[in-house]
């Protein structure tokens, strides 16, 4: 099977930012006199997710609340940390790496620092949404989108591209099967091992020194 390009999602893909987008989460619903425990992906979903953000203050304010978290989660990028694994897998592809995120690409360039240079490109919230950036640069015949959230997995069968999930993220392994990705993963040793299938894996070899998939999983 030919593919042309490799996206990839940044949050919980390339980043481990979980913790800071509960903390960004917890802090913003303080401001509504809320101080819900936060967690997990269940908790962060129940208490901040997007009904939960109608529910307290509408529509408009849920937009509002949505853009507030990103800039927080942006002005304390600094604090997160790459799955050093899965960044070097980047640099082991063949073909180019591109990320597509909601966040903003400024943010995951300084969260990557060198690193940042594995990737062809980086697309994010100043660019425009996410839909509207997988719509526009992957045609859905010849890449593949690397994602962790059920949200994202109907995203790609909305938009028709093959996407890989991945139980590392946000997400977990039952609620991202239950949602039909081409292919669910669970290591990056599996990631590689796809990549090696569809023959753009370069060199397997590189291996990271800083935080991993296999320890957000294990946390």
């Amino acid at each position: 099977m030919r593919m042309d390009t490799v996206f990839f999602d940044a949050d919980g893909v390339l980043i481990d930012s979980s913790l800071l987008a509960w903390s960004a989460a917890r802090e913003l619903l303080s401001l509504f006199g809320k101080a819900p425990c936060i967690n997990n992906s269940a908790e962060y979903k129940r208490h901040f997710g997007r009904d939960a953000q109608v529910r307290l203050a509408g529509e408009e304010g849920a937009s509002a609340l949505r853009a507030m978290h990103r800039v927080l989660m942006l002005h304390r990028c600094d604090r997160i940390r790459p799955f050093a694994d899965v960044v070097d897998v980047a640099n082991t592809l063949s073909i180019p790496a591109v990320i597509v995120t909601g966040a903003y690409a400024v943010g995951i360039r300084r969260t990557l620092g060198t690193s940042a240079a594995n990737f062809r490109d980086i697309f994010g919230r100043e660019h425009g949404s996410k839909t509207e950036l997988l719509a526009r640069f992957a045609k859905g015949r010849n890449e593949i989108y690397i994602c962790d959230t059920v949200k994202d997995v109907m995203l790609c069968r909305h938009l028709r591209i093959r996407c890989v999930a991945v139980t590392w993220g946000y997400d977990t392994a039952d609620d991202l099967s239950a949602c039909c990705p081409d292919y669910l993963l669970g290591s990056v040793a599996e990631l590689v091992r796809l990549l090696q299938n569809f023959g753009v894996i370069r060199d397997d070899n590189n291996c990271g020194k800083g935080s991993t998939a296999a320890e957000s999983s294990n946390r």
